[in-house]
């Protein structure tokens, strides 16, 4: 009668200890679900940008041909970076997903064992199957090992990428930069740059939607007649964008 009632007692302690690991579980699922919605959040606000810029990209068809192009290169670069951001944040997103699945799994390997030796103390028939449960438990670890290796690597090449796209966007606001200071000293010149407008001609109705936006052309009145010029760019945007990619880089 004491050994049943050590065996009872032993049984109530692993079934205590199961309940608190499905707990965890549960809040480590809450975790993730609102990971995902916070990603899913971020993904929606790239596509809302993105889609901005393709109306932007549009409404240039009504400027002249030399203006368009480039203008449509400017924002072509925009939208490379906006799919690049949103393609890191989808990275990451499968990595924490793959993560905390292998977690999962292993939380469950070791409730798995706890309930195998709770079964070990009922006779030593049960003995032997909680054996080969072990066993195949500790196969099943030396799995999940190599796939938390694997997902050790896949992380790395996520930092690696994310750190490329920071180097990426400085590299890119440093050309924008260096393409001010000519465009800063020459007020006459048909050249465009991308940039933020702050002023414009209520009688320009070729331009509709874009005055005053960043990137968008502003005519001005210069000597004799009206010349089209691009206010030098506010690079918030790009750095911004620099933030949003430095963030959004795996941590090991």
């Amino acid at each position: 009668e004491a050994e049943l009632g050590a065996q009872e007692m032993e049984s109530a302690r692993a079934r205590q200890a199961v309940q608190r690991r499905e707990i965890e579980l549960q809040a480590q699922q809450t975790a993730q679900m609102e990971l995902s919605v916070s990603l899913d959040v971020q993904e929606k606000a790239l596509l809302r940008k993105e889609r901005d810029l393709g109306r932007r990209e549009r409404g240039l068809e009504s400027n002249t041909l030399e203006q368009g192009q480039h203008q449509n290169s400017c924002l072509q670069r925009e939208l490379d970076v906006a799919r690049r951001e949103r393609e890191v944040i989808n990275m990451k997103r499968d990595a924490e997903i793959k993560e905390a699945q292998l977690k999962a799994r292993e939380r469950k390997l070791v409730e798995l064992e706890q309930l195998a030796n709770a079964r070990s103390l009922e006779g030593e028939s049960a003995k032997t199957e909680a054996e080969r449960s072990i066993r195949a438990m500790q196969r099943k670890t030396v799995v999940m090992a190599q796939r938390e290796k694997a997902v050790a690597e896949r992380e790395k090449v996520l930092q690696v990428r994310a750190e490329q796209m920071v180097a990426e966007l400085e590299k890119r606001e440093k050309e924008l930069e260096e393409k001010m200071k000519p465009l800063q000293s020459d007020w006459s010149s048909r050249e465009t740059d991308c940039g933020r407008g702050d002023r414009a001609d209520p009688r320009d109705e070729g331009v509709e939607g874009l005055r005053g936006e960043s990137g968008s052309p502003v005519l001005e009145h210069s000597g004799g007649g009206a010349v089209y010029r691009m206010v030098p760019r506010d690079l918030h945007e790009l750095q911004e964008a620099r933030k949003a990619a430095s963030l959004t880089s795996p941590r090991m």
